[in-house]
């Protein structure tokens, strides 16, 4: 039997782990609360910001850009390792039997962006630095999975598509039982 999964950037299920943190900002929710209602797995990505260099400048870290963890030393190195260690782990799930539907992103985030990341010049059209070498190696590895950038103010767009996603699977997974 098939087993299927959602992959999250893990401040979607903590907010906490983001550098700026609002008190009560549970923006991630919603979209917890969806695939819990239709029942796929949640497995969370590491942080690659919150696991760098320590706790003090890893989860205690300030917001900084995408040019900052660009210059940051070391930073883009950890994120290909925990990239690496991260496609390694999906593609043995897989073989065990486990299907991913999609991964959800964080829009402007500089390490877990899909598409779109704000810096001092404006909107960038461009994934965040993690979720850029994730791609890559899941590539590398011919693993396909669509990634949804999910905004933490509002987006009823990401929610919309990832709700047709879950929508399609029953469907599927209706095959699969058959």
């Amino acid at each position: 039997m098939k087993r299927y999964a959602i992959l999250i950037a893990p401040c979607i299920l903590s907010p906490g782990l983001q550098a700026e943190r609002k008190p009560g900002s549970h923006w991630g929710y919603p979209f917890l609360s969806l695939m819990m209602r239709y029942g796929v797995d949640i497995i969370p990505l590491p942080c690659s910001e919150s696991t760098f260099n320590g706790f003090k400048t890893g989860l205690h870290r300030q917001p900084h850009g995408i040019k900052y963890y660009e210059k940051l030393d070391g930073y883009s190195d950890h994120c290909r390792d925990l990239a690496v260690k991260v496609a390694e782990q999906i593609a043995q799930m897989e073989m065990g039997g486990y299907r991913f539907l999609c991964m959800l992103g964080v829009e402007n985030s500089p390490s877990c962006a899909v598409d779109h990341i704000y810096s001092n010049s404006g909107t960038l059209t461009r994934s965040g630095i993690f979720f850029q070498s994730l791609q890559h190696e899941l590539k590398m590895r011919n693993i396909e999975i669509s990634a949804i950038g999910v905004l933490r103010r509002n987006s009823p767009k990401a929610y919309a598509r990832l709700e047709r996603i879950l929508s399609d699977w029953i469907e599927l997974k209706k095959d699969d039982e058959i």
